[in-house]
């Protein structure tokens, strides 16, 4: 306390009003010694040394033996305490309209300040990876437009011919479903399938063990995983020793090389990395678009360059496949702008609708205080004439102002952790690691500018009507109360002009959500729900086999009560991604398989369409 006590003493001039710093700082500390309440005591007299040391007129320390000192002339902050004062006291009096305004404010605050948390989390904070900055996503292009998928062939083309990048990998984005047997029972567990130098592309290396190395990728090379935080705390218990054991996956024995850091993720959650392996794993083919690269920069290289590089090389690739490739191209965007792609429009368009809903609260609010202060003029108008000056009287107004948009940017930050957890459901952000926001510092910062800045949009009318009023006129009984008609007729108008707008946007937005609702999915979702199974091909290694198998479950399922009807499919509708198949004319083959007409395909049981 006496560290804290010297520096703001040091604020002081050597001799101010005949008091030194020394002396100051020990009547506060003998002050100390004798208070009932140290802390209070302590708190209120640093306050009081802080306004001293603003050049404010303030009683400096009481103590048992010694009255206050007097140490310079009245100043703002003195004013401000007093005006914080008296707003307190007339909110109290008014607690019908102080709960009113307050709860009105807190809504449209909550609903900007959880936007904005989002906004920050999803678009503007640094992605949890060194240098993220640096790292882009890739994938094809057909004449311009963005495919979010690459062939494999044309990726390898790229990262082989390009000397724009530090790292090219490759991943396959969907999530692939293994089961595991060796434990108590079988379990499923997810897994991304990645190039061997998917995690130095990155920069992220593993909490325990090592990452892939390039023998990994190799055809004939052991079959190696790594696994998550949470799977190894899961499976293996946390245990120490996980490095070297062997996890049975679909069938395959599949050594664990390492444990990644608590709480990495890259698209999605997951529980297994599995590295590709060239020659054995069917990467596809050119027009074969499941991959994405993720490539990062080397040293100083701009993305405009390595696009330009990447561009010639996409002209090479047509040139030499002009079937598959008429079109086709390869681009590279930042991985944030590639990630938020989907959300971008949704969320801004949001942050506007919130933004206005701000808007009519405070003009709600404006319009309240408009009226209550013409209800106060005869008061107020007594109180300029008895010395008040008008700036006076609206920096009162608009400290109450700011009392209510701080009590309103409380509960609206309260308001902002709920509303969180409603926009994320809507829009879940998974891509980019978003599930929780919670609170932090940019959303606190946020709360409190918004309130700042709140209070002035509906304190600055009533304080300027107020300072404009006449006091003679009004203790005269013939008070103009054109100035607070205009005040409040600008206001209506820009409560209606946002209103409208709005509502306009609501409406959109409402009639695009039940068009969504009616859009025929050609099945029914009534009573219909879903199950997974997977086989193990060292198990079933016949099609027979697993067709038998199969059909098995359909027949057990079938018999059990309350249901109508089963089947199976190897993909869902709409969640799942589809198969890439060629066909052709068996009377005329041609050369090249590729050249085939592509078509999408999922395999089905039978009974499915009865089901659906």
């Amino acid at each position: 306390m006496r560290r804290i006590l010297r520096l703001i003493v040091r604020l002081f001039p050597e001799d101010m009003d005949g008091v030194l710093r020394s002396e100051i700082e020990e009547t506060f500390m003998d002050g100390l010694r004798h208070s009932a309440t140290p802390v209070r005591f302590a708190l209120r007299e640093v306050w009081n040394l802080l306004k001293v040391a603003a050049g404010e007129r303030f009683v400096l320390l009481r103590t048992s033996r010694e009255p206050r000192k007097a140490l310079s002339s009245p100043g703002l902050l003195f004013a401000l305490e007093a005006d914080l004062r008296l707003a307190l006291r007339r909110l109290r009096k008014a607690p019908g309209f102080s709960t009113a305004t307050a709860l009105t404010l807190a809504v449209g605050i909550g609903a900007t300040v959880a936007m904005f948390s989002i906004l920050d989390a999803a678009l503007f904070r640094s992605l949890p990876y060194p240098n993220p900055e640096e790292l882009v996503l890739g994938s094809a292009t057909f004449d311009g437009e963005w495919n979010t998928t690459c062939s494999f062939p044309d990726y390898l083309d790229h990262r082989d011919q390009s000397e724009a990048f530090e790292v090219m990998a490759a991943m396959l984005p969907s999530l692939q479903r293994h089961t595991i047997t060796g434990g108590d029972r079988p379990e499923r567990a997810s897994a991304h399938w990645v190039t061997h130098d998917f995690f130095d592309a990155l920069q992220v290396a593993p909490a325990l063990g090592r990452s892939f190395s390039p023998q990994d990728g190799q055809a004939g090379a052991a079959n190696v995983a790594l696994i998550s935080y949470g799977f190894w705390q899961s499976w293996f218990g946390g245990d120490a020793d996980v490095l070297g054991q062997t996890l049975t996956l679909s069938g395959n024995a599949t050594v664990v090389v390492g444990v990644m850091p608590a709480g990495f993720r890259f698209r999605n959650d997951t529980d297994l990395w599995l590295p590709v392996r060239m020659g054995i794993m069917d990467t596809g083919a050119r027009r074969s678009h499941s991959w994405q690269a993720v490539g990062r920069l080397r040293d100083g290289v701009p993305l405009a360059e390595a696009q330009a590089q990447i561009n010639v090389i996409s002209a090479q690739i047509a040139q030499e496949y002009p079937e598959s490739h008429d079109g086709k191209a390869m681009a590279f965007v930042p991985l944030r702008e590639a990630l938020t792609q989907g959300y971008r429009p949704s969320l801004l368009v949001l942050m506007a609708a919130t933004s206005l809903l701000l808007l009519i609260a405070c003009g709600n609010v404006a319009g309240l205080l408009v009226a209550r202060a013409t209800s106060r003029r005869v008061e107020l108008s007594v109180r300029a004439a008895l010395g008040a000056g008008r700036g006076t009287l609206a920096r009162q107004l608009l400290v109450e102002s700011l009392v209510l948009a701080g009590l309103a940017g409380a509960g609206g930050t309260l308001l902002a952790l709920w509303m969180q957890r409603i926009v994320l459901s809507v829009f879940p952000l998974d891509l980019v690691g978003v599930q929780h926001v919670g609170v932090s510092w940019p959303m606190l910062a946020a709360a409190v500018g918004i309130s700042l800045a709140t209070a002035l949009l509906f304190g600055v009318g009533p304080a300027l009507t107020v300072s404009r009023a006449n006091p003679a006129e009004e203790l005269r009984g013939r008070g103009r109360t054109a100035e607070g008609g205009r005040v409040r007729g600008g206001l209506v108008v820009a409560q209606v002009a946002t209103s409208l707008i709005l509502v306009t946007g609501a409406g959109l937005l409402i009639q695009s959500f039940v068009r969504l609702q009616s859009v025929e999915l050609g099945f029914r979702t009534e009573n219909l729900i879903t199950g997974g199974l997977a086989l193990s091909s060292s198990k079933y290694p016949a099609v027979s086999s697993r067709s038998l198998f199969f059909q098995g479950v359909i027949e057990d399922v079938e018999a059990m009560p309350g249901v109508r009807s089963a089947s199976l499919i190897d993909m869902i509708p709409i969640r799942d991604r589809y198969r890439n198949w060629y066909v052709w004319d068996t009377n005329s083959p041609p050369e090249d398989e590729e050249r085939g007409v592509s078509t999408y395909s999922r395999t089905v049981m039978p009974g499915y369409f009865r089901t659906m």
